[in-house]
């Protein structure tokens, strides 16, 4: 129940763009455990770089903790940047329409990003949404979290998964629940320009 109290903080203080608010908790590690959970599930966070947070002791004893979100934008960029990932947006679910099944909007937004994606290690803001929204070029995380964006408006439950590849290189890609089960997918490896780059 604490976890999920701070969840909802944290939530409305990065959807905000919030600094300094006070949280219900004085656990730092819950924090970053949270913290980590809420960018999981919101790929809409795109301005979201990290967090800092300020402790305030009364004789030795922690009495309080706030919390900021570290922001790469601001509001106002993120006004233009919202209307131009809506544009994306909209053009994709034009080839989507009410009788496709669960697994069919999967794999047209999986082959819809793979077309106008392409991967680059170089690529601007390659951590978020906005690489593959905006820019046409990510890399893993960038396609992960598109993809988990796309799958969410058409309200299927996705997350992210971090973790390593064959080699041991560091990889994220996709858990979603389809027609009852779980699945793993990853739009990176389906993807000919991150097998060309490799």
């Amino acid at each position: 129940e604490e976890e999920k109290t701070v969840y909802l903080e944290i939530y409305g203080i990065l959807k905000d763009m919030l600094s300094d608010v006070e949280l219900s908790t004085l656990d730092v590690e819950l924090v970053e455990k949270v913290f980590k959970c809420v960018l999981n599930d919101h790929p809409e966070f795109y301005y979201v770089e990290g967090y800092t947070y300020t402790t305030y002791s009364r004789e030795d004893v922690l009495a309080k903790l706030e919390f900021s979100g570290t922001y790469t934008k601001s509001k106002e960029e993120c006004e233009t940047i919202d209307k131009q990932i809506e544009q994306y947006v909209k053009r994709c679910f034009i080839g989507i329409n009410a009788t496709m099944s669960e697994y069919e909007k999967v794999k047209y937004c999986y082959e819809y990003i793979i077309e106008h994606t392409e991967y680059d290690l170089n690529a601007k803001d390659s951590q978020n949404i906005c690489s593959v929204f905006l820019n046409g070029e990510s890399v893993c995380m960038g396609y992960a979290k598109a993809m988990q964006y796309l799958l969410l408006e058409q309200d299927i439950l996705c997350t992210i998964v971090n973790g390593t590849a064959q080699e041991g290189e560091v990889h994220a890609w996709n858990l979603l629940l389809l027609d009852g089960q779980y699945y793993h997918l990853d739009v990176t490896w389906g993807d000919d320009s991150y097998t060309i780059s490799n």
